[in-house]
Order: structure tokens, then C-alpha cells, then sequence
């Protein structure tokens, strides 16, 4: 079994990459026993993405020329990209360095196009030019490819733009494989159980999951809580009942 796990989807939301960073510190520590150091992988975009090449050397890079080692993922079991949106969170922003969110960005059957401003502002939805436009989403989903994870946890907060919702932890299946996971992280974490966010989200992550018959979990914790906050309310709710996960009960 494999499980990614992603953070830093949008820069507005910094906590969501300092949650899961702490997670990862957690579970190493507290749960040598269930996870080796060869099984746990976590993986930085901001080393992938050339942030230290001159602009010259940056517009060169692709997918097929980085040097993207993912050897790791051979017995890694928890993958973990703590950071997919490097620029957003150094500029504060949603969107990535080209003005595309990125999770509204993944080749989904659902993926629309939209305009970049609109009565002359900037589309905070923009999706980018077409599907799988931007190098961060192609990193993603050739991640997700190579690793052939079975469940992707996706972490965020609830920071809006034009559509409200509370904390939650949203769920997308089409087998319903880890329904019940995502119910008793919910019920363990008193964190709103959905399987509708309320609110159209073509060429997202959970789109893109569903599309490739993977189940995936957004968490959608509370914006208006520090990053103290949200490990001291969920940092060892969210260790145990990943670490679940692995053990042979649970298989």
C-alpha cells in the first residue's frame, strides 16, 4: 500500500505545508517501528522546480529533463510533497508564478477553460492555458503515476475566495475503498465528514483521483488557525490513523 500525501497546494494557506511537515517529523519519530527510513519519502519542489537557476536555465526545465529522482518511491510507503506551490507560498498568493491555480490545473475529464482576468481582475481560478499546463501539475500527476499510490491526502485550509465552507475532511471514491477511513478521521479529528465540498471543482485534485479510480481525502482545516493550533487540535489524531493504515489489522 502507498499513501501520498500533498501541502502548499495554494501560498495563502502556509499552514497546511507546516502540518505536514510536523506530521512527517511525528510519525518518523513515533512510529519507527511501523514505517523504515527507506519507506518514508518526502520530496521537494522547490529543488525540482530550479528555484536557484538564472531565468535562462529555469525556461529550460521540463518533466523529461529535471532531475527528478524518485527511486525512493520503489519501497516507499508514505510519499509526501510538503510544498507543491513554492512561489505561492514565498509571494502570498493562490496562484503559481504564472497566475494558474493549481488545483484547478490537473487533466481531469472535468477540466474547463476560463480566462486569466475577468472585467479586468485576475481570475483567482484561472486553470491555466490547458490541462497539465504547469510544471508543478506535471510533476504531480507523474508522481502519482510512477507511485502508484492507492490513497492521496491532500491538505488545505479553508481560506476563500468566492466559496465559503467549514473545516471538513472531504472525500472522493469511486470504490468507496477508504470510506471508512475518512469517517473515523473525521469523527477522531471532529472535523466535518463530506463527499461534496458544495461547489464545482473542475481540474482539481480529487477530479483527477477519481478520474484515475484513486481515492482521495481533502482536508479542509479551519484558516483562521495558526499552525500551533492545528498540530496541538490534529497532529497525533492524523499520525495514529495513518499509521493504521499500515498495520495488518487493518490490511
Amino acid at each position: 500500500m502507498k499513501v501520498l500525501l500533498i501541502a502548499g497546494t495554494h501560498g495563502v494557506e502556509p499552514q497546511s505545508s507546516l502540518f505536514l511537515q510536523s506530521l512527517l517529523s511525528l510519525i518518523e519519530s513515533k512510529y519507527a517501528k511501523t514505517f523504515s527510513a527507506k519507506e518514508l519519502c518526502s520530496l521537494s519542489l522547490s529543488l525540482l522546480l530550479g528555484f536557484d537557476l538564472d531565468p535562462c536555465e529555469k525556461a529550460a526545465l521540463s518533466v523529461q529533463n529535471l532531475d527528478f529522482d524518485l527511486t525512493c518511491l520503489h519501497e516507499a510507503k508514505l510519499i509526501a510533497v510538503p510544498l507543491l506551490n513554492p512561489y505561492g507560498k514565498k509571494h502570498f498568493v493562490r496562484h503559481n508564478a504564472r497566475g494558474v491555480d493549481l488545483n484547478r490545473n490537473l487533466p481531469t475529464k472535468n477540466w474547463e477553460a476560463a480566462r486569466l482576468k475577468i472585467d479586468g481582475v485576475a481570475n483567482p481560478y484561472y486553470p491555466g492555458e490547458f490541462p497539465a499546463s504547469e510544471l508543478e501539475t506535471q510533476l504531480l500527476t507523474r508522481l502519482i503515476e510512477l507511485s502508484r499510490c492507492d490513497l492521496v491526502i491532500s491538505f488545505h485550509t479553508n481560506h476563500f475566495i468566492r466559496h465559503p465552507n467549514p473545516p471538513q475532511v472531504n472525500y472522493d471514491s469511486v470504490s468507496g475503498k477508504y470510506k471508512a477511513f475518512a469517517m473515523k478521521l473525521a469523527a477522531d479529528t471532529q472535523l466535518e465528514f463530506t463527499e461534496d465540498i458544495g461547489y464545482p471543482t473542475p481540474g482539481s485534485l480529487g477530479s483527477y483521483a477519481k478520474d484515475k479510480m484513486i481515492d482521495c481525502i481533502t482536508i479542509e482545516f479551519d484558516d483562521n488557525d495558526s499552525p500551533e493550533q492545528l498540530a496541538e487540535k490534529y497532529l497525533v489524531s492524523f499520525a495514529e490513523n495513518i499509521s493504521a493504515l499500515f498495520s495488518p489489522s487493518h490490511a
